[in-house]
């Protein structure tokens, strides 16, 4: 049990894990108060007719594709992944190379346009983008010319 916990976290969730555990390195630069603060005032007032709902909750996040093991890909038979990114504005693939893997290819296609190629030599690579407002439908592409043990992963973010 120890042992498939540390396999997994070292392999499988590491990506997850990592992108959303991700900080942002950003400097503001004004308008700053004497403090050093971001300076707020405000600017007018609001009339609201009717309801109206806050929150502060970020958009929950949809997983497209998170296996637990990686696919056999040869040249005899490559592997494709289609989802339904319309209603997305953003969607994040991650591919991870597992042990064995000689060359993998992998592309990222949306309405017949080519996102993203990687080209993999050899095993325990790893590789990912984001990719914003993607088209009506994204399809991951993934060949070799010799062997390949691909773990594609896939995560959306809903529009609004």
């Amino acid at each position: 049990m120890v042992l498939l916990s540390v396999v997994l976290g070292a392999t499988v969730l590491r990506e997850p894990v990592a992108w959303a555990a991700a900080t942002l390195n950003v400097q503001i630069v004004g308008p700053l108060d004497a403090d050093g603060n971001v300076e707020v005032r405000e600017q007018g007032t609001v009339t609201v007719a009717g309801s109206v709902a806050v929150t502060n909750d970020p958009p929950t996040g949809v997983v497209l594709r998170d296996p637990l093991s990686g696919d056999r890909v040869t040249p005899e038979s490559p592997v494709a992944y289609t989802w339904d990114t319309s209603k997305l504005s953003a969607v994040r693939f991650g591919f991870q190379s597992l042990s064995g893997s000689e060359n993998c290819r992998v592309r990222v296609i949306t309405g017949g346009i080519l996102l993203k190629e990687w080209n993999l030599s050899g095993q325990f690579q790893e590789v990912g983008d984001v990719f914003d407002v993607p088209g009506p439908n994204t399809t991951v592409f993934v060949n070799t010319t010799n062997i390949c043990f691909a773990l594609v992963h896939a995560y959306g973010l809903p529009i609004g």
